[in-house]
């Protein structure tokens, strides 16, 4: 008997004979045989994992051959596979899973000869840490332990979308006294541009109203610990790598051991008072001084603590007020809202754009000992849009408690005031007034981190249309003195404007008031 071996044969059925040519030239020819080659078959599999490299299951996995498509999804190991898949075709896989980027976006085989292996990686986001911080917080307030609220905040200039790359539920704030998760911000919010993102406990919370939150939790945040936000909300991602932002207190260490480092930059906060007074309104919050939050990466350096009664639990801190932001809260707009003095053919020291008077008391409460200082900027609006609603926040000022550099230093109260309307080298105007809005109650005046709302004519300013406005401060103190505002607006439609320019009200001087 003979044998005859073919290689390369591609799949089909195939007729064979075998025909021989004798010594004598006889010839012979065998019958026909049908023969069937089978096509060979192989596996593509592969595993799929997250940033930190663990395994991310659910995610669909496809493959495909021209028109044909093939899909399966990973198990809780990340694995998935594709078995007897036919050799010889040209084949891409590719791994897919909403609002996850992966590394290589596909894997092609093509002529598959052979088993193959295909893995993928999610690519984190280009999201750096101080891209979404901590802006403002307290532990616990006059309702009690749960009187507490985490602000977030936005700190660059486009929406952030919250994104977890591990496949959890969202980004997470987190206390180091138990590591456990005290809110998720869910995949698929977005935080606008410089705007803000509220948690509170809804327990005692007790600034609702304008610091309404976007999201609620229940657990405690404990006394003095620390609090950190990671790009996961799973545990076990709880880690330095994960932390977008953390802020912490002294003596956390001696408690928590190195695990503290994770839940504070740079110099921890010193502890606070665990007894809060009926009145003491209080929060820790981000200095402003440059119109931005200030982000150094370190705890003591970026964050003052403010009372509306100057004081947490009796122990004296700079006055002002607790301003808890969400989403929907006006938004910082000082380069497209310019000021200007309302009088240019007068210095911005005289009348009428800046009016000290020295009768005392004369507010009519106990929060102006020496009189008042009133100034006065007109505000255009370079938004392009209308602008629905108008505040100012006070991002530095001379107050009680404030930190002196040395000299004798001014202490400056926010007051309410009404309009009015006054003489310039050009005519009369009308100057709108501001009111120290009210939640919580200021009764020692407004200070740092106060919001000074202003009532619109006719409720809104066109594009490119200006307000005049006045800012009046009771005198408690003489002595030199700051007193520095961020623009903070809501806007409506659209409609052309010029380019906008860099505006920030600040007025700094050496004198005495």
């Amino acid at each position: 008997p003979y044998s005859v071996n073919w290689t390369n044969v591609p799949p089909g059925r195939y007729t064979v004979s075998a025909r021989t040519v004798a010594n004598t030239g006889a010839r012979a020819s065998s019958t026909f045989a049908d023969i069937t080659v089978a096509a060979q078959s192989f596996n593509i599999n592969g595993h799929v994992m997250d940033s930190n490299g663990a395994a991310l299951g659910g995610v669909g996995v496809s493959l495909t051959n021209g028109a044909t498509n093939t899909n399966v999804t990973t198990d809780v190991a990340g694995n998935y596979s594709f078995n007897g898949v036919t050799g010889g075709g040209n084949y891409t896989v590719a791994a897919a899973a909403s609002g996850l980027t992966f590394n290589p976006g596909t894997a092609t085989f093509n002529n598959l000869s052979s088993n193959q292996i295909a893995d993928f990686n999610v690519v984190r986001p280009s999201m750096a840490n101080g891209s979404l911080i901590i802006s403002e917080f307290r532990l616990r307030g006059p309702g009690g332990s749960a009187d507490e609220f985490v602000e977030l905040y936005n700190n660059t200039d486009a929406p952030i979308t919250i994104n977890a790359v591990d496949n959890s539920q969202g980004w997470a704030v987190v206390s180091l006294a138990d590591e456990a998760l005290r809110f998720t911000i869910p995949n698929g919010t977005t935080i606008p541009a410089r705007g803000h993102y509220l948690a509170v406990n809804s327990t005692s919370y007790s600034l609702a109203g304008p610091g309404a939150g976007d999201n609620t939790f229940t657990a405690d945040l404990p006394d003095n610990t620390g609090l950190a936000l990671f790009r996961t909300s799973a545990p076990q991602q709880f880690t330095t790598a994960n932390a977008l932002d953390a802020v912490g207190f002294s003596g956390a260490t001696a408690q928590y051991g190195a695990l503290a480092a994770v839940y504070r930059e740079g110099t921890p906060l010193a502890p606070t008072a665990t007894v809060v007074g009926q009145l003491e309104q209080y929060s820790f919050i981000r200095k402003l001084a440059s119109g931005l939050p200030q982000d150094t990466g370190d705890n003591t350096q970026d964050f003052v603590l403010v009372s509306t009664t100057g004081t947490v639990g009796g122990a004296p801190v700079v006055l002002g007020a607790p301003s808890p932001e969400n989403v929907a809260s006006p938004l910082q707009r000082n380069a497209q809202l310019k000021a200007a003095l309302i009088d240019p053919q007068q210095p911005s020291t005289a009348v009428p754009n800046r009016v000290r008077d020295t009768t005392a008391n004369v507010c009519g409460n106990a929060n102006c000992a020496l009189g008042t200082l009133t100034i006065r900027r007109k505000f255009t609006n370079r938004t392009g849009q209308i602008v629905t609603a108008l505040r100012f926040r006070i991002v530095d000022i001379t107050t009680l408690n404030s930190p002196n550099a040395g000299g004798t230093q001014a202490d400056l109260r926010a007051l309410d005031s009404s309009d009015v309307i006054v003489t310039t080298s050009s005519g009369t105007l009308m100057v709108k007034g501001t009111i120290v809005e009210q939640l919580p109650a200021q009764g020692l005046g407004g200070g740092l981190n106060t919001a000074l709302v202003v009532t619109l004519p006719g409720g809104a300013l066109a594009p490119n249309a200006s307000v005049a406005v006045q800012f009046t401060l009771g005198v408690q103190q003489g002595g030199s003195f700051r007193f520095l505002v961020n623009v903070e607006v809501l806007t409506g439609a659209s409609m052309s404007a010029a380019p906008p320019k860099s505006s920030q009200l600040m007025l700094k001087q050496p004198g005495n008031q």
